[in-house]
């Protein structure tokens, strides 16, 4: 007796095949989105609280009292004004995805602040031959608009960082704050830290390919153990409808195929015939 799968066994078995293909593939996506939320939120909050850490400690080595000398527009060129910046751009040199470091000063007009010093360079970032607003470093006393910006609003009192990306004509950011102080305690502005958008973009990015990738990984690792399983959970079924379609057909002496099985379809055949001859008997009885 050959031991194959008729029509409606090989249905059986791709019905088994694809509700666990479905099955095991939607707990996997599952996980893997899980995965992706909880690590795009962990590196979100490392971020953030090295931005704050970077704005503390700038917030620390700034010589308030040269800082506070700065306050027209034609000592940009000034000797108080290089030393600050070249310390900026020494911090953002060691923190290569760091855009900017500066500080801002408070305006009697609530909400609104002055740049001060900023660690950024002008420069034609695109190569278009052409300075757009992004690329123009903040001038001393230019005016900053920050009435939708309440963490930097913030940063006056306390250290902190923005909770979700920010838009300015510079470009997207996730900021970190800190307050500048006096000798006094007094706090006389806002060290802010820009750190660009789009590299948390590009880093979810990344994320999301990788687990992409291991998802297609284990599609095809399923497909594979899983017809290997149905396989073996249809087999019985096969051991049963062969031994009966023999009995039926008057082949007994085919099933001594089963021979080949292994022990354990044996136990299944062995069922069978217990049964079967279960069945008879009653049967047989009946009768008398």
């Amino acid at each position: 007796m050959e031991h194959s799968l008729s029509s409606t066994q090989r249905s059986l078995r791709r019905s088994y095949f694809w509700k666990l293909l479905l099955l095991t593939n939607g707990i996997s996506v599952a996980v893997l989105i899980s995965l992706y939320f909880f690590f795009s939120a962990e590196t979100l909050r490392a971020t953030q609280d090295q931005l704050k850490q970077i704005a503390v400690h700038v917030a620390n080595v700034v010589p308030v009292e040269v800082h506070e000398k700065l306050v027209d527009s034609d000592q940009i060129s000034s000797e108080e004004y290089t030393s600050i910046e070249k310390q900026f751009q020494d911090i953002m040199t060691g923190n290569a995805d760091i855009d900017d470091i500066y500080t801002l000063r408070p305006t009697s007009r609530e909400g609104y602040f002055t740049f001060v010093v900023s660690g950024m360079e002008t420069n034609d970032a695109n190569g278009d031959g052409y300075l757009d607003d992004a690329e123009v470093k903040p001038a001393l006393g230019e005016e900053y608009d920050a009435r939708n910006l309440p963490s930097l609003i913030n940063g006056m009192t306390q250290a902190g960082y923005d909770f979700e990306i920010t838009t300015d004509k510079w470009g997207n950011w996730l900021s970190g704050y800190a307050p500048l102080r006096d000798a006094n305690g007094k706090a006389v502005a806002v060290v802010g830290v820009d750190y660009s958008a789009n590299v948390l973009v590009r880093e979810r990015e990344s994320l999301l390919l990788y687990l992409l990738f291991i998802q297609i990984g284990l599609f095809f690792i399923y497909v594979l153990f899983i017809w290997f399983i149905t396989g073996k959970i249809i087999r019985p079924f096969v051991i049963f409808s062969n031994a009966i379609q023999a009995e039926v057909e008057g082949k007994e002496h085919e099933l001594e195929s089963v021979k080949k099985y292994s022990r354990a379809e044996r136990k299944v055949f062995e069922m069978y015939h217990f049964l079967s001859d279960a069945l008879k008997r009653s049967a047989q009885k009946k009768q008398d």
